[in-house]
């Protein structure tokens, strides 16, 4: 694709993004590496520097190579503002150290662990059954939308508490091997079979983030992490050709994927999110507040509140930008612009970085907390969703889900452990 423009502004992002993790591993001081900017920077060079020489230009039939200069003008923008709202907006955030950094110290964290990965299990089992198998035939399929199931919904996103329960037993992995196994099987086939990959990708991150820095003299082996991030690629190929919501990996498609091309979601993500601002700019069409109105209350049920919005504001823009033609997701910094056109992607941009700070100075300030550990690392996992899914009901409901509620649940595990001691 031929957009010298386009190109420089690329490339201009690429060398931030890539300096930033370079002198991040360099550093002195190694924890550094696991700053939420350092995953920030991969998600934004995987979703727009990359596809950039890979793709061929085209959605269903409709260009993007018109408004291109304009997605790389917007995506710079975007990490620059996350730049500053990061390095700028540095304040130290104060919580109640009894009742939260050290919620996670008041149990053995194996027993923590196995605690949240039964509670998952029996809210999400009653209502999408279990399977250790991911391989499914086509007769088999069954597919179900997630965000269509009603309250059942609420209760099977808890398999969210997985991740939390995989990084605490990963923390100790010598003494917790077998067990780490078993659950993290478990987890993976789950998350696979539901066909969100972003649950997955958010799984691992959390991982390797606790894991490095539960124990710092952990020296960070390159080839191992090369080699996980190669399997999950391949991964991601697979559940891209073969994946069936809800059911598995179809054994008919798993033929069809080729190694050696990229996953086809971020061609789509990269092109649709660029005809996206493309048309928008064209038309001075904004959305204003619908998205924020729409997270607000994303997490009501619908069944007791009827009235809640549809998110009409999204498929009418798919519908305007690709005149009838079928979209794709797009990039986070998007919908801002969708908003409040390049104010929305600066505002966007400021309020990430701000939130990235605060979960960084709260597990530089406490780094031997691993309440302080887990958020971060969970925290690290969920930049791929901002970035990546421009849909911030969505970003919203994962923070939700990923973070807020298994912190709920230790405060109340440990409050019944108090009350059973004191019994």
């Amino acid at each position: 694709m031929e957009n010298t423009p386009a190109l420089i502004l690329n490339l201009v992002l690429a060398i931030i993004c890539i300096w930033h993790i370079i002198a991040s591993y360099l550093a002195k001081d190694k924890t550094k590496l696991w700053s939420p900017i350092t995953f920030l920077s991969l998600t934004y060079l995987y979703y727009c520097v990359i596809p950039m020489f890979e793709t061929d230009g085209f959605l269903n039939g409709i260009s993007s190579a018109p408004y291109v200069s304009l997605f790389h003008f917007a995506a710079l923008l975007s990490f620059v503002s996350i730049l500053f709202g990061f390095h700028t907006l540095n304040y130290s955030l104060h919580l109640n150290k009894r009742k939260w950094v050290d919620c996670f110290n008041k149990i053995n964290y194996k027993k923590l662990a196995v605690i949240l990965f039964v509670i998952a299990l029996a809210c999400y089992i009653p209502i999408r059954g279990f399977r250790f198998n991911i391989i499914i035939n086509d007769s088999d399929i069954s597919e179900t939308l997630w965000d269509e199931q009603g309250l059942n919904y609420y209760f099977a996103s808890t398999i969210s508490l997985f991740v939390t329960s995989c990084s605490l037993l990963i923390a100790r992995f010598k003494e917790n091997k077998i067990l780490f196994i078993i659950i993290f099987w478990i987890t993976l086939v789950t998350y696979i079979v539901s066909g969100f990959r972003y649950r997955i990708v958010i799984l691992v991150i959390s991982m390797f983030t606790t894991y490095y820095l539960y124990d710092r003299s952990r020296k960070i082996r390159v080839v191992p992490v090369f080699f996980v991030g190669f399997v999950f690629y391949i991964l991601f190929n697979v559940m891209d050709v073969a994946r069936s919501y809800g059911s598995g990996l179809r054994a008919e498609s798993i033929q069809e994927v080729v190694i050696t091309k990229k996953a086809g979601e971020t061609d789509h993500v990269y092109n649709y999110s660029a005809i996206m601002i493309g048309r928008y700019q064209e038309s001075g069409r904004l959305d204003y507040f619908d998205p924020i109105i729409n997270a607000i209350c994303f997490p009501l049920p619908r069944l007791i509140f009827p009235w809640k919005p549809k998110a009409e504001y999204a498929f009418e823009g798919s519908d305007f930008a690709m005149r009838g033609n079928a979209g794709s997701a797009y990039m986070g910094f998007v919908e801002a612009f969708m908003a409040f056109s390049w104010i929305g992607i600066i505002i966007n941009g400021i309020f990430v970085g701000w939130l990235a700070r605060r979960f960084w100075n709260f597990y530089r300030k406490y780094p031997d907390s691993m309440v302080a550990i887990i958020t971060l690392a969970i925290f690290n996992g969920f930049t791929y969703v901002i970035v990546s899914r421009g849909y911030l009901s969505m970003q919203l409901n994962v923070f939700l889900y990923f973070i807020c509620l298994p912190l709920l649940f230790v405060r109340l595990i440990n409050k019944v452990v108090n009350y059973s001691h004191k019994c």
